[in-house]
């Protein structure tokens, strides 16, 4: 072997060396550069912004409910409002249409009856407070079965007897709960208009 041979091997071996050494760095440049990069957002400790404007969709319960089985009570707060009678004069400020169905005149302002349930205001009709089961349910089916959506809150006397009593609403005037109340009146059932 003369030293051409092992010059030129030697020259060989060098450029591999370079060669490697060079992928090597550029190898190690690009994980720097991933690093300098992905790092900062995996590590962010600051919640991004949240946008403000979230459109919220209220859609109206689908089903009615049945006479058998009374829909369940939502949550209400343990202060009751305390019912105020309205005179019988004052309950219909307009003539009722007859032609109007309760299921169309419960439905009128779907819009402002939602603003009134999520803000916890609008005017409320109390068909009747019960100790007794049986007349509960049965004063739930007639309104049921007429198409008066309604719910049920339970209470306590001042002599401490439970009693539960029958709500339909809330409404977001007092000229629709009184038009809602009087159509209940005709079925019978005492109804007390309660402002929000």
């Amino acid at each position: 072997m003369d030293s051409n041979d092992t010059e030129t091997q030697a020259t060989n071996d060098l450029s591999q060396l370079r060669h490697q050494a060079r992928q090597r760095f550029v190898g190690a440049a690009v994980l720097v550069l991933i690093a300098v990069i992905a790092l900062p957002f995996m590590l962010d400790t600051k919640p991004r912004p949240v946008s403000t404007d979230i459109a919220i969709e209220i859609q109206a319960p689908a089903a009615t409910p049945s006479a058998s089985a009374p829909p369940p009570a939502p949550a209400l707060t343990p202060a009751a409002p305390v019912p105020t009678p309205v005179p019988q004069a004052a309950v219909s400020d307009k003539p009722i249409q007859q032609d109007t169905t309760p299921a169309e005149l419960t439905k009128s302002d779907d819009g402002a009856r939602a603003a009134a349930l999520l803000n916890g205001t609008g005017y409320q009709i109390q068909a009747g407070s019960f100790t007794d089961k049986s007349k509960l349910l049965a004063v739930q089916g007639k309104l049921s079965q007429a198409g008066f959506e309604n719910y049920t809150q339970d209470a306590i006397a001042k002599d401490g007897t439970a009693h539960t009593r029958i709500r339909v609403g809330p409404f977001a005037t007092q000229a629709e709960a009184n038009n809602v109340a009087a159509r209940i009146g005709k079925l019978g059932i005492k109804t007390i208009v309660i402002k929000p």
